[in-house]
């Protein structure tokens, strides 16, 4: 085994044939190249591993793990993170794409900040063929800004691994399946943990029909009680906790109007 790596880039992948190679691929092109990839076929269908195998043949820094069933990605990371040799994790999912000089800015940042466990970026959204609009974040997130929402653009961060393994990584529980970066960040917060973001999109995230169809109301209804174990963890106040179930409101609204009011706050966002 060569030296540990600076950074352990994780991804889970899952019938993502038709995406994963532009994924690598990205990863593949970075300025900074002191990296390994660790990536996990969670119980693919299609021809994701015979791919993830190909890329591991053409380059010994690309691992492939693999769930024998799907397990979902919380589940599918900390197994990624359990392979990892190096200190830092960078996330990457399986359909986005990194810009070249990504890494080298995460760990810049991280180099710059020895006191933040978690750094993300603003992110691009694009439908595969032309970019919608701009998700910003704000640069110093605080346990406050939580209760709005995610404070962090998840497969955007790059994350110091003992933070993580800390707080029990991304967890278990069957209601993580979605949201569990939400519940990591209310865990790393509520541990006296924070983290930064950088004022620039370095990531572009694929934001097709296939992110709507996601968005059902059994997503929805992990979203709240993500949300509301998150509100205790940090001691929100009790008046304030019902806002927890704000996402299951977003179900009364059809979907192909929730899909216009987004893109259409993207193309604002520009």
């Amino acid at each position: 085994m060569d030296a540990k790596p600076r950074a352990t880039v994780i991804m889970g992948a899952f019938n993502c044939a038709h995406t994963v190679d532009e994924a690598i691929a990205s990863v593949i092109s970075q300025s900074f190249q002191d990296w390994e990839l660790v990536v996990c076929d969670d119980g693919s269908r299609d021809q994701t591993l015979s791919k993830l195998k190909d890329w591991a043949r053409r380059d010994t820094r690309v691992r492939v793990i693999r769930n024998m069933e799907n397990r979902g990605l919380s589940e599918t990371l900390d197994a990624c993170i359990a392979a990892s040799r190096a200190d830092l994790l960078i996330r990457q999912d399986a359909d986005d794409v990194s810009l070249p000089g990504r890494f080298e800015r995460l760990i810049m940042a991280m180099d710059q900040n020895p006191e933040a466990s978690v750094i993300g970026t603003w992110v691009t959204c694009f439908d595969g063929k032309v970019d919608l609009g701009l998700i910003r974040t704000r640069p110093a997130p605080t346990k406050r800004d939580l209760v709005d929402g995610t404070v962090f653009f998840h497969p955007s961060c790059i994350m110091r691994k003992a933070a993580v393994l800390s707080v029990g990584g991304y967890g278990r529980h069957p209601w993580l399946r979605r949201s569990q970066d939400y519940y990591l960040w209310f865990r790393l917060y509520a541990a006296g943990m924070h983290g930064l973001n950088i004022q620039a999109s370095l990531y572009r995230f694929r934001e097709d029909s296939a992110a709507w169809r996601r968005r059902s109301l059994s997503a929805r209804w992990m979203e709240s009680r993500v949300r509301w174990e998150g509100f205790r963890l940090i001691r929100v106040p009790i008046w304030k906790r019902p806002m927890a179930f704000m996402p299951l409101l977003k179900c009364l609204v059809p979907s192909w109007i929730y899909a216009w009011i987004r893109k259409s706050r993207l193309a604002q966002s520009d």
